[in-house]
């Protein structure tokens, strides 16, 4: 138990205060990017397999400029309709010191994501495990973007902008190149 509760304050310790300098913010953001990435891709390789999919046809041409604003502007309106307005919120009435009602926002916020996303996977594998499949990949991933948002939250600022910039650009390199490894990987 004493290990449990030394690990917990550990991880609290280290969502308290948020990156200093720019090499910090991108040296975060990469790390949950390439987290996001290898989760993705394990989670979809699993329901690739179980169901017997075939992996999806992907156009190997770079994206245009244009996929990649309508990527760039889906991305933001995700984050700030499941995410921002939310933990923005909790920061103005609780204060930035307060990680554990911060995770208490963004644990909720990122179940409320996946089971929103449960319809990519209805089709091949039923209501039932649709959710769960949805859970397991969007509900985590969202998760790891709460994370890194609750981590990136800054005290001086109301609206939380740079915690917003860094969670979209993340899930927007996220949403660019898992299809592209799946594809190739399968």
């Amino acid at each position: 138990m004493c290990k449990l509760k030394s690990c917990w304050s550990e991880a609290m310790s280290c969502l308290e205060s948020p990156p200093s300098d720019m090499r910090s913010w991108l040296k975060i953001g990469f790390a949950v990017t390439i987290f996001s990435l290898l989760w993705g891709l394990m989670v979809t390789g699993i329901i690739i397999r179980s169901y017997s999919l075939e992996p999806p046809e992907i156009n190997w041409n770079l994206p245009s400029a244009m996929h990649l604003v309508g990527q760039m502007m889906g991305v933001l309106g995700e984050t700030a309709i499941a995410q921002w307005w939310l933990i923005a919120l909790t920061v103005i009435l609780c204060g930035r010191k307060r990680v554990g009602i911060l995770l208490m926002v963004a644990l909720p916020a990122s179940l409320y994501f996946g089971m929103a996303h449960y319809e990519l996977f209805r089709d091949f594998a039923g209501r039932n495990m649709a959710i769960v499949c949805a859970a397991a990949l969007q509900g985590v991933l969202f998760l790891v973007w709460g994370l890194l948002f609750v981590k990136c939250v800054d005290a001086k600022s109301q609206f939380q902008f740079k915690a917003l910039a860094a969670v979209s650009f993340s899930h927007f390199l996220y949403n660019i190149f898992i299809i592209r490894l799946i594809a190739f990987c399968w």
